[in-house]
């Protein structure tokens, strides 16, 4: 739902933009309320977050995966993480 998650793009096309086997570059613009991600300069999400009272002003940055098979962990790494 674009509305609620702030989605954009089919699953299908953005799934095809993730490399296998080599670095993938993920960028996260976040200005004020505004966020928008991109994968390999494909965006996948352009969302304005409407629940300021709910916004975190402080706390820890953290980096996750969401899909974490037993054969990637070995290899699963960030690199030129910029803040």
């Amino acid at each position: 739902n674009v509305k609620e998650t702030g989605s954009v793009g089919e699953s299908s096309a953005i799934q095809a933009s993730i490399k296998n086997e080599d670095w993938n570059d993920y960028v996260v613009i976040a200005k004020g309320n505004h966020l928008q991600h991109f994968i390999n300069g494909k965006q996948t999400v352009d969302v304005v977050d409407e629940q300021e009272a709910k916004a975190a002003k402080a706390g820890v940055l953290a980096l996750q995966i969401h899909q974490d098979p037993p054969e990637l962990r070995p290899s699963l790494c960030y690199r030129r993480v910029i803040v």
